[in-house]
């Protein structure tokens, strides 16, 4: 697993590789999540890597997977990716979670890179909190593809501990740090309609995801609602970056009770933003919340999770999170980034003469 790659990094953006010197790099992104009208917040993530990659002068070009049902979705996906093959050359198709990997990886026309971020190597929670059965089969395709991509990206280092191979990148998904930043609370809670004297706990994800412990956060709001009658229950997760500033501001903690995560874009949202967070100890969580303030990591048990929020709740003060959260700039994971590219296109001329080689 690297931090790190072997690989000798370019110092922008540019490549040599058939174009002629100077010419941006092309990169495929192809991810069945990105943002959409009615629902700003899904893959907010992937959008943000393709923003920087933008700035930093990559040429982006986007395949996004979408469909009535998972076979129709990934089959109209296939047909697009080798009809768009037909008339574009990319340095570097890179797909987000395992499936879209699987359609990119069809092809033989450029080197795939992998980000696996999550649920699509540890496996899928079920309503109980339970692994589902159907983990072992998506565990078994990452792990497969893992050794067919030229480069795999992961978020932690357990991920990377999963994978058959030693040379995993761990590159966790950058955030926004112009955007996330610390405003006045009060300020916030008025841009957002708020009441400035009183406390608000947020949870800041889909209640009908079952990983993300909603059930469970509910149950700590009610015992902190006997001691804090003026304590209210902010429930988001369909708000587009800008608003969910706002409320990172505004709010008086960030409740966060997982049963699995790779690296959490937004308890690092939360940390840029200042935020107390209280956490399960799963990804990378751990390292996040370590010598933070204010912010602490619990076993899934109600009298831990209550403990640290009351401490929050009576003394609402920001913490120094920010100070982590600088890790995850733009920049940082652009140049992350540029040294998975050149190792992912090394290996694919490697492999490609290779197998020229053995054909002759």
């Amino acid at each position: 697993m690297l931090e790190t790659s072997r690989a000798s990094v370019p110092q922008t953006a540019q490549h040599g590789n058939g174009t002629g010197a100077g010419q941006p790099l092309r990169v495929l992104i192809v991810s069945s999540l990105y943002p959409k009208p009615d629902n700003p917040a899904y893959g907010a993530f992937v959008r943000a890597q393709e923003d920087t990659l933008r700035q930093h002068g990559v040429a982006v070009s986007l395949l996004i997977i979408r469909g009535d049902s998972t076979f129709s979705k990934y089959s109209k996906g296939l047909r697009e990716l080798h009809a768009r093959l037909k008339t574009e050359s990319y340095d570097v198709l890179h797909a987000h979670y395992s499936y879209p990997a699987a359609i990119a990886r069809t092809q033989r026309k450029a080197p795939v890179v992998m980000t696996l971020h999550g649920s699509d190597l540890l496996g899928r929670i079920g309503d109980g909190g339970q692994t589902e059965w159907v983990s072992v089969l998506d565990r078994k395709l990452a792990q497969s593809l893992a050794l067919v991509c030229e480069a795999v990206t992961v978020q932690n280092q357990t991920m990377a501990r999963m994978l058959p191979r030693n040379d995993a990148f761990i590159v966790p998904m950058e955030i926004n740090l112009q955007l996330f930043q610390p405003l006045d609370r009060t300020a916030a809670r008025q841009q957002l309609g708020l009441d400035p004297t009183r406390r608000y706990l947020l949870f800041g994800a889909n209640p009908q995801e079952a990983r993300k412990g909603f059930a469970f956060a509910g149950a700590v709001y009610e015992r902190l609602k006997q001691r804090f009658r003026d304590l209210d229950w902010l429930v988001i997760y369909k708000e587009p970056p800008e608003r969910l500033m706002l409320y990172l501001n505004a709010a008086d903690a960030l409740i966060f009770p997982s049963f699995q995560e790779g690296s959490p874009v937004l308890v690092k949202q939360s940390l840029a933003c200042n935020l107390p967070v209280v956490a399960t100890s799963v990804g990378d969580i751990p390292e996040l919340l370590r010598g933070v303030a204010g912010c602490a990591v619990c076993p899934r048990e109600l009298d831990c999770f209550v403990q640290h929020l009351t401490a929050v709740l009576e003394q609402p003060l920001r913490t120094n999170g920010r100070m982590v959260a600088e890790r995850f700039s733009p920049g940082a994971t652009f140049r992350k980034l540029m040294e998975v590219y050149t190792y992912a296109i090394r290996r694919f001329k490697q492999r490609t003469k290779s197998s020229k080689g053995s054909t002759q």
